[in-house]
């Protein structure tokens, strides 16, 4: 018997192009204009953006909502009405990393990836069955998805990543000489 699935959902996007050059130009732009805010993080991370402001992110949105109702579907929900909050920035430059840390507020936080470098840093999961159970750290002789503490994932540009809000995760440092950018927003069921 196996139970208690955790579904952290991948999609790489398609003819991504015109939506990628038009939101790189945005984030550059409210990186200069915005300072970063303090939350779990060593690089720049922007305020949340009013959408009405920078519709561009409406045409991310519409890219991904079909996605995400389709990974919905494992949870066999009566109804899906989909709140997006207000979206952020993540820029990564060289030594920067983002600590662990949940998304309290959220049913599911979803991540864009615009550029992401080599050697830019892996989002690393924490699972959340090793927490007050020194089972795990026992000394295993392979690890696989029953014993370990993290799961390290390299996204790749254009790809979406979506996960569950309170799913603990961080990303590593970068040891790339260029921006690993992508945009984060969270989703809320109403």
């Amino acid at each position: 018997m196996s139970t208690f699935s955790l579904n952290i959902f991948e999609q790489q996007l398609q003819n991504t192009t015109k939506l990628d050059n038009a939101l790189l130009k945005v984030c550059k732009k409210i990186h200069k204009t915005e300072k970063s805010v303090e939350h779990s993080n060593e690089g720049y991370q922007s305020p949340k953006i009013d959408i009405n402001k920078h519709k561009v992110f409406w045409d991310l949105y519409k890219k991904v909502e079909g996605h995400i109702r389709s990974n919905l579907k494992i949870y066999d929900l009566k109804e899906v009405n989909l709140d997006f909050s207000l979206p952020w920035i993540n820029i990564n430059k060289a030594g920067d990393f983002n600590w662990p840390h949940i998304h309290v507020d959220s049913h599911f936080s979803g991540i864009y990836y615009l550029k992401v470098p080599k050697n830019s840093g892996r989002i690393i999961f924490h699972n959340p069955f090793t927490i007050h159970n020194n089972f795990f750290l026992k000394e295993f002789n392979e690890y696989n998805d029953h014993n370990t503490n993290v799961f390290k994932h390299m996204p790749s540009e254009s790809s979406f990543l979506m996960f569950p809000g309170n799913l603990k995760h961080a990303v590593e440092q970068s040891k790339s000489k260029q921006d690993r950018i992508s945009i984060s927003f969270d989703v809320k069921l109403k």
